[in-house]
């Protein structure tokens, strides 16, 4: 038995005289739980008795005391035991010195519980407490949370700030659970006998900010150290102390070396990658503050996607961009034969990864024709947590409503017993892509080669994707485990090659495993700079083959897939009318004549039936290829004059492109439409709107419906109910709708639309001045001047340099007087007034600039005003020295000048202009959408047409049917790329990325 603690009280008892000890009284005192090993009684200031009443073995003693009165038990504790509950004399007991008043008769008793394995958990403020097994106690500064008689043994603890709060620290038992946001959770051992503690701190208020991918080893919000419970949960979510809402807080991130802070959102926009510090605005806790973290440098090579399927991946081969990623997805069809993806993506700063295509490739039913894309398979992602560590979403196409993507885990492929980061032997021939037949891009045949070293030696595999005598794409390999390399003139592998059968297709949710047979063999001489197969016998081919880099640049070659869902138009034709500056050409595969099966040029000016199209793909040179690809219901043709026929096909010695409105056009009474290549796709209906198409790169989908409730049938509906009679502005057919024409045309139907004269005397006073003033602000990127179109080219180009401006605009419909006054930061004050064109102008007006004396009238009338609204064209003189002082151009010059105009007629297409609707929360300092400035309306704008003009159509009513159908994805008027693209309206240029197919769909009504 330990010592008591109360052996002081002992010694005093044995100086006690016998007379002071006569005992008239007894008190029976009884124990269960974690026995007290003994018990003193002290009454009315006298110790009794003079040895301690001893409760073991029997968990029983008496104590014998003469009187009544005050007195105080004293329990002397077995291990650890310091908490206690009672009955009869000692209810209430809770310590182990209990209060007790001894009356002066009765029987007396005393039972006592020691209470073991208990915890205390104090808190400085309020949350919620659970143990396992144990009910949630809430917790506050006043009101700790005890818990009795644990299981010993590891227990789970957890604490849940109350809302708005975080936790900031812990310490005692809990000290190693993690601060941060949300649940938090730890486990500790609960010993027998022992009370353990623990405390919590909490803080208030927090915002959270939730980084994406990993990498993110700190962020402090002012002098504030932002907490994260877990550095390895995706996402991130760290919780940022910060004072009151409204103060701006400073962020400053760090990330772990090769983690790129791809950027921001929401509340986190300002996020550079560069990992500056940036400013945040806290208006609550619950703002958006999201960064994108991951790395963009994958390691180069051979990685496993599960269950037997692997991708073989090589970023660019420019070093310092990194920007995309070429490889093939090694995976089994569903009959589970090997077959393969080729994969084409590029990094995105806003995903923190790379985003792109997954691709079929196939050389039809023979084999030994040229290579083609099948179909585009599925839109895919790859984000890296690491160079070897990463994730494929794999997104099957076509995407329908509620198809979840899958995500599957990817890792670098060691050979033999290597370990990352992985290493090539010296000598050897570098890992990645080497071609049969450039380029690879376009589906040829290629070797993929990666050889290591380390534990196992040097090792190396390679792959060849190619195809098999019915055209389809199939996968070998040599030992996936690594063959063992011997010296000769350089790394020689030696090896049989491997098929693999029986696997399942990627992301498959029970996967088989496949089986290897051995497929011919295959010797390789790995060199520097290039791969020799000197035998095989296996048909694969033989020869010298060296890297192949021809992906990821303006340059490379794509596919582009033409899809016709639309069932009114069985069977379409395809045209292709280059662009001014267009270079290079499309290249086909016939399915019929004396080019079938071989890539073949894609004539020009010439209307190809779609089904023509081996596959319906055209293979672009480059992104530099640009112009318009019309898709027809009927060949196009061109009007030989007065010959008979008045109309033969388009060829290119007799081309022009359709008219939507000359009736004596050879085309005018045929749907077609067309779409807008180059760098940039987008579908336009500007003009007019016959076949709808859509547009998409990866998962960037551009023409779709859009807006909730809208169909084709409404939107055509919507269109011929915006004239004054039905439908006077549509072409029909034989009771058929073919197409209908936009007030955009400036033809015989603009007069059917509605006059956009009472928006100018709603949006001016009869003395010119702006009801609400037009803040016409913005910036202005530099180009080079084209002297046919502008009349501003003196003072040393400055109407053509970078720079900002500011206007203010007047108009007097009485005079026909409108003015727009300002200044440029480059070309300095300026004055711009309007023009009219005469009704019959001279010979020598001809083009985009004329004199003012001869071919046009001063001032610009409402219904001329109207019209340019409309048509998105205004003539205007301009007054600033780089500018001719007698000659008008139109805002069709690019200069500073036609970008102020611009400016303006977008105000007023828009509906921007006088508009009461409050402008966007942050939007400073304006109250209304009428009185943001112009660079706001790009930037910052998520409302336009009906949405700024709630009582009357004070705006451009065809682009606004476009927009309540489409959105923002296709062009309703001409400058709907003035909004940003990342903006809340956002706009319909789809930004190509290089070497990734793009398809271009006709879409069914």
């Amino acid at each position: 038995m330990k010592m008591s603690p109360w052996f002081g009280l002992l010694v005093g008892f044995l100086g006690l005289s016998s007379n002071a000890l006569a005992a008239d009284r007894t008190l029976t005192v009884t124990a269960t739980g974690l026995v007290p090993t003994n018990v003193f009684l002290s009454l009315n200031g006298m110790n009794h008795p003079q040895v301690p009443c001893v409760l073991a073995p029997s968990n029983s003693c008496v104590i014998s005391f003469p009187g009544s009165g005050q007195g105080m038990l004293q329990f002397g504790e077995a291990a650890g035991t310091i908490r206690l509950s009672g009955t009869g004399l000692c209810a209430g007991a809770s310590t182990a010195a209990v209060p007790v008043t001894i009356p002066a008769s009765g029987t007396l008793t005393c039972g006592i519980k020691g209470i073991e394995n208990s915890l205390k958990v104090t808190s400085d403020a309020a949350a919620s407490i659970a143990v396992d097994g144990q009910p949630k106690c809430a917790i506050s500064n006043t009101s700790p949370c005890e818990y009795d008689n644990l299981a010993t043994g590891t227990t789970t603890f957890t604490v849940t700030p109350a809302a708005g709060s975080y936790l900031k620290s812990a310490a005692g038992i809990c000290g190693a659970i993690m601060p941060g946001v949300g649940a938090r959770s730890t486990t500790f051992p609960i010993t027998k006998g022992a009370q353990q503690t623990c405390s919590l701190a909490l803080g208030s208020p927090y915002f959270t900010v939730s980084a994406s991918g990993s990498g993110l080893t700190s962020l402090t919000a002012g002098s504030n150290a932002c907490l994260v419970g877990d550095l390895a949960a995706r996402p991130q979510v760290w919780a940022c102390p910060y004072g009151q809402n409204g103060e701006t807080v400073s962020l400053t991130p760090g990330v772990a070396t090769g983690i790129v802070l791809a950027g921001g959102s929401g509340a986190c926009a300002g996020a550079s990658p560069t990992g500056a510090p940036f400013d945040v605005v806290v208006t609550s806790n619950t703002i958006k503050c999201d960064l994108v973290t991951g790395s963009n440098a994958p390691e180069n090579g051979l990685w496993s996607a599960g269950s037997g399927n692997y991708l073989t991946l090589a970023r660019d081969p420019a070093a310092k961009a990194r920007n995309s990623v070429f490889g093939a997805a090694m995976t089994y069809g569903m009959d589970g034969k090997p077959l393969w993806y080729m994969l084409n993506a590029t990094w995105d700063q806003a995903a923190g990864g790379y985003l792109g295509t997954a691709s079929e490739f196939t050389t039809g039913s023979n084999g030994n024709a040229a290579p083609r894309m099948k179909a585009i398979t599925a839109n895919i992602s790859l984000t890296f947590e690491s160079e070897t560590k990463g994730n494929l979403v794999w997104n099957k196409r076509p995407v329908v409503a509620g198809q979840s993507a899958k995500t599957i885990a990817i890792t670098r492929h060691a050979q033999g017993g290597n370990t990352p980061p992985f290493k090539a032997p010296n000598g050897g021939a570098g890992t990645g892509w080497y071609a049969m037949a450039a380029p690879l891009v376009e589906g040829e045949r290629g070797y993929f080669v990666e050889a290591q070293t380390g534990a196992g030696g040097n090792t190396a595999v390679i792959v060849i994707h190619g195809y098999d005598s019915s055209g389809v794409a199939r996968w070998r390999a040599s030992a996936l485990a690594g063959t063992s390399l011997t010296a000769g003139s350089g790394l020689v592998l030696s090896a049989p090659m491997l098929k693999f059968m029986g696997g399942s297709p990627i992301g498959a949710a029970s996967p088989s495993a496949p089986t290897p047979a051995t497929d011919g063999a295959v010797t390789a001489t790995l060199s520097p700079g290039k791969v020799d197969v000197a035998a095989s016998s296996t048909g694969v081919p033989t020869g010298s083959f060296t890297p192949y880099q021809g992906w990821g640049l303006a340059s490379s070659p794509y596919w582009v897939s033409l899809l016709n869902n639309d069932t009114l138009l069985t069977a379409p034709y395809v045209t292709f009318f280059p662009g001014s500056t267009s270079s290079g050409g499309f290249k086909y595969i016939p399915t019929s004549g004396a080019t079938a099966g071989q890539l073949t040029d894609f004539p020009n000016y010439t209307s190809v039936l779609l089904s023509d199209l081996d596959n319906a793909v055209l293979l672009a040179s480059s992104l530099n290829l640009g112009g318009n690809l019309y898709f027809s219901e009927a060949g196009l043709q061109v009007s030989t004059g007065s010959q008979n026929p008045a109309c033969v096909a388009i060829s290119p010695s007799n081309q022009q492109a359709p008219s939507p409105v000359s009736t004596g056009d050879c085309n005018y009474k045929t749907r077609w439409q067309f779409a807008e290549l180059g760098g940039v796709y987008d579908i336009t209906y500007i003009n007019f709107y016959s076949v709808p198409l859509s547009i998409n790169q990866g998962a960037l989908s551009y023409g779709e419906i859009t807006k909730s409730g809208a169909t084709f049938s409404g939107f055509k509906t919507a269109l011929g109910n915006l004239t004054t009679t039905a439908q006077s502005a549509f072409v029909t057919s034989n009771g058929k709708f073919v197409r209908a024409n936009s007030p955009a045309n400036a033809g015989a139907t603009l007069k059917d639309y509605p006059s956009l004269s009472g928006y100018l005397g709603a949006a001016f006073s009869t003395s010119g001045t702006p009801t609400t003033a037009i803040s016409i602000s913005n910036a202005y990127s530099a180009t080079t001047p084209d002297a046919k179109s502008t009349i501003c080219t003196k003072n040393a180009g400055k109407a053509f340099a970078a720079q900002t401006y500011s206007a203010s605009v007047t108009y007097d419909a009485t005079s026909k007087a409108l003015t727009i006054t300002g200044t440029a930061s480059a070309a300095g004050a300026f004055t711009i007034k309007g023009w009219t064109p005469v009704a019959s102008p001279p010979a020598t007006c001809k083009g985009s600039i004329g004199a003012k004396t001869t071919c046009y009238d001063t001032g610009v009338s409402p219904k001329a005003f109207s019209q340019a609204i409309y048509t998105a064209v205004l003539n205007y003189s301009v007054d600033n020295p780089a500018c001719s002082a007698s000659d008008v151009e139109s805002n069709g010059a690019n200069d500073v000048f036609s970008a102020v105009v611009r400016d303006m007629l977008v105000g007023l297409a828009s509906g921007f202009v006088n508009s009461a609707e409050p402008s966007p929360t942050g939007t400073a300092p304006a109250t209304t959408y009428g009185t943001m400035k112009s660079s706001q309306w790009s930037a910052d704008a998520g409302k336009l047409f009906g949405g700024v003009q709630k009582t009357s159509p004070y705006y451009n009513t065809w682009a606004g049917a476009v927009y309540d159908t489409f959105g923002s994805r296709v062009y309703g008027f001409q400058y709907s790329d003035f909004f940003t693209s990342d903006g809340p309206i956002g706009n319909p240029q789809l930004s190509l990325r290089p070497s990734m197919p793009a398809q271009i769909v006709v879409l069914q009504e």
